[in-house]
């Protein structure tokens, strides 16, 4: 079952054109990391999928339904969860003040956070901590917590390993794979660091000048030297 699915879509700034007539697709419980050089057009991807930019062409589909641009906010009602490079935290207000924002509902929200501090579980020892106070690492903990909170069909990770620790990196690959698995979560991930996207994803696509280049599976022998002479990292 094609959960996401991306035809001949373009967008960009203003006239400007980033993504060129992008064109893919990933099933329910299926993960397809995006690799890319900075400024390639990997966030506006996902910026374009969520309707934050305007569609100079193509279109986004979820479960066979076309999307609108600009209704971000409907988004989530449609099962589909967006964790951000930048400014993903609100720092001000407390990590269940942080975690409401995706579940609203209290009884949600308690159920949300017993599941998730299966995962991370400084989320329920510290819940009135401000979000701001955390470190890097627990910042994105907390962001890919509330991403999750929702149990989401389709998820959008922007840049999520991006300053942390091995530790840490390898601590969201796994809860990545495990909610795969048990809620077939499908998703996109973008990255940069090809061997947490190689051993979280199922495929991979290299966007180069916002248009897919090489393509294939991340089991396929040979993968990460390719892509890392491909990147020149």
């Amino acid at each position: 079952m094609t959960v996401l699915a991306l035809d001949a879509l373009r967008c960009g700034y203003g006239e400007a054109t980033v993504i060129r007539g992008v064109t893919l697709a990933i099933g329910r419980g299926e993960a397809l990391a995006l690799l890319g050089k900075n400024g390639m057009g990997k966030s506006t991807l996902l910026k374009g999928i969520m309707g934050f930019l305007p569609r100079q062409g193509g279109t986004v589909a979820v479960d066979g339904q076309v999307l609108c641009a600009g209704e971000p906010h409907r988004l989530a009602e449609r099962g589909i969860a967006y964790a951000p490079q930048e400014q993903a935290v609100f720092q001000d207000l407390s990590i269940e003040e942080n975690l409401r924002v995706a579940v609203p509902d209290r009884q949600r929200l308690r159920d949300g956070i017993e599941r998730i501090a299966g995962y991370f579980p400084f989320i329920a020892q510290r819940l009135r901590q401000k979000a701001g106070t955390l470190s890097g690492g627990e910042q994105k903990m907390l962001i890919l917590g509330r991403a999750l909170m929702a149990r989401p069909r389709l998820l959008l990770l922007d840049e999520i390993t991006e300053g942390l620790q091995p530790s840490v990196i390898e601590r969201i690959s796994g809860v990545l794979q495990a909610e795969r698995r048990t809620a077939q979560i499908a998703m996109l991930i973008v990255e940069q660091n090809v061997a947490f996207a190689l051993k979280t994803a199922d495929r991979y696509a290299v966007l180069e000048r916002g248009e897919l280049g090489e393509q294939g599976r991340t089991d396929e022998p040979g993968a990460q030297a390719r892509i890392i002479d491909r990147l020149g990292v």
